[in-house]
C-alpha cells in the first residue's frame, strides 16, 4: 500500500505531462486592458512604454459599434500598477505611452477600458476639458451656496442654474 503514495505522483504526472504540478495551472504573465481610440489608429503600435522601459504588449481589437478603434494590450504583472483608474495612453512615433492625469491608487480590474490619444498634446486638451469641467462645478457649487444664504435655501434648490 505504501507504494501508491510512490506511484501515484509518478502517474499522475504522466499523465498531465509535466514534471511539476504547478505547471498544470495556467499563469498568466499580463494583465489585460482595452485601449480605446475616439479616431482611427493608422498602425498598431509596438509596445506599451512607461518613460523609456516596455512594460507590455499591443495587438489589434477591431473597432467598436460607435466608430472608435480599439488596441489590446497585454501589461507585464510587476508592472501593473502603474495602470489605475485615471490611466490614460497616448501614440507617440511606433509607441503606446503610458499617461497617469491623477494617480487615484484604485487598480483597474482586467479586461477595462482605457482612454487612448493619437498624441501628447490631444492629451493636453483632454487634461483641460477635464480641469474646465471641474473648475465649473466648484463655481457652480460655490455660486449655489452663496445664493443660498442670500434668497434662502428652498429658493435656490428649486431653481437650476
Amino acid at each position: 500500500m505504501k507504494i501508491l503514495w510512490y506511484v501515484a505522483p509518478l502517474v499522475l504526472m504522466a499523465l498531465f505531462n509535466t514534471t511539476s504540478f504547478a505547471q498544470t495551472v495556467p499563469n498568466e504573465e499580463c494583465k489585460r486592458f482595452t485601449v480605446v481610440f475616439e479616431d482611427k489608429v493608422t498602425a498598431v503600435p509596438s509596445g506599451v512604454y512607461a518613460g523609456e522601459k516596455r512594460i507590455g504588449t499591443t495587438q489589434p481589437a477591431g473597432q467598436g459599434n460607435d466608430g472608435s478603434q480599439k488596441i489590446a494590450i497585454c501589461i507585464d504583472r510587476k508592472y501593473a500598477g502603474a495602470i489605475d483608474k485615471h490611466t490614460i495612453l497616448y501614440l507617440s512615433g511606433d509607441k503606446l505611452m503610458i499617461y497617469n492625469v491623477w494617480s487615484a491608487g484604485v487598480d483597474l480590474r482586467e479586461g477595462d477600458d482605457l482612454k487612448g490619444f493619437p498624441n501628447r498634446n490631444s492629451v493636453y486638451m483632454h487634461e483641460a476639458r477635464v480641469l474646465f469641467h471641474a473648475l465649473m462645478d466648484y463655481v457652480l457649487s460655490f455660486v449655489r451656496e452663496l445664493l443660498g444664504k442670500l434668497l434662502g435655501e428652498t429658493v435656490v434648490q428649486n431653481k437650476t442654474l
